[in-house]
């Protein structure tokens, strides 16, 4: 029996939210990072606050590439690729704009560490969002 081919697609928050939003993003992390240069009069905090910021929010600015198959999730973003085994999934939990998977059977405080939050395209419709979830059926539950 042949596996199924994996399901892939990328999402990237920047270009799908609306321009407010974004600008927003943009103008509260230039405002922290001239608030840190004047607060410690150091231009170079100012650069490091705001360079820690931009890498903070990296996941909104950034295109994230997911892929689903018969190993189990894997996650990509510029300089970091994060794959979740079937038999590490626990739980999972529905959400409107995706899946969130956890290594525990109940809500913890460590989920936002160890858990991952696999987002799914708004464009799309239902296609990926029912693959998904047979996927996530067949193999995690």
């Amino acid at each position: 029996m042949n596996a199924p081919d994996p399901v892939r697609w990328s999402v990237h928050p920047l270009r799908s939210e609306p321009w407010l939003r974004t600008l927003g993003l943009i103008v509260s992390v230039l405002g922290f990072a001239t608030l840190f240069t004047y607060a410690f009069d150091s231009g170079a905090i100012g650069v490091l606050a705001g360079a820690v910021l931009t890498v903070t929010v990296s996941s909104y600015l950034l295109p994230t590439h997911y892929e689903v198959g018969e190993s189990g999730i894997r996650i990509s973003r510029v300089g970091s690729h994060k794959t979740v085994t079937w038999f590490s999934i626990e739980r999972v939990e529905r959400h409107p704009d995706g899946f969130f998977v956890s290594p525990y059977n109940n809500p913890s405080r460590l989920d936002s560490f160890r858990g991952s939050f696999v987002r799914l395209p708004i464009e799309t419709g239902t296609c990926i969002r029912n693959s998904v979830a047979n996927l996530l059926s067949d193999h995690a539950l």
